[in-house]
């Protein structure tokens, strides 16, 4: 299912989009985090990678043209607690995972 039109009649306690979310627009990133939070449980936990700054950009992998965006990592964390995630970590560029910036975020 596209997560930019996510709905689904059961919660979860994760939802992981690694090397998926930063393919969204900025705008579709932030109505899709809504949708994130729609569908997970009280306690549950978003795994992200995102990008390390605000941006939109085209790039190449294995030959194709893609396309990659990110807020400012401030701007998912103002986000994700209005959507009453208290939890929030996010690793820029982490070396320990392929200097993906991850972002972690938990409710309750």
């Amino acid at each position: 299912m596209d997560m930019r039109e996510l709905k689904l009649d059961v919660s979860f306690d994760g939802i992981i989009s690694w090397d998926g979310f930063f393919h969204l627009t900025q705008q579709e990133q932030r109505q899709v985090l809504f949708l994130f939070a729609e569908h997970l449980n009280p306690e549950g936990s978003l795994l992200l990678t995102i990008g390390h700054e605000a941006g939109e950009v085209t790039g190449m992998v294995e030959g194709e043209e893609v396309y990659h965006s990110s807020l400012e990592p401030d701007e998912y964390e103002s986000i994700l607690n209005s959507l009453g995630f208290n939890n929030i970590e996010i690793k820029l560029e982490d070396e320990s995972c392929g200097f993906h910036s991850v972002l972690l975020a938990t409710r309750g």
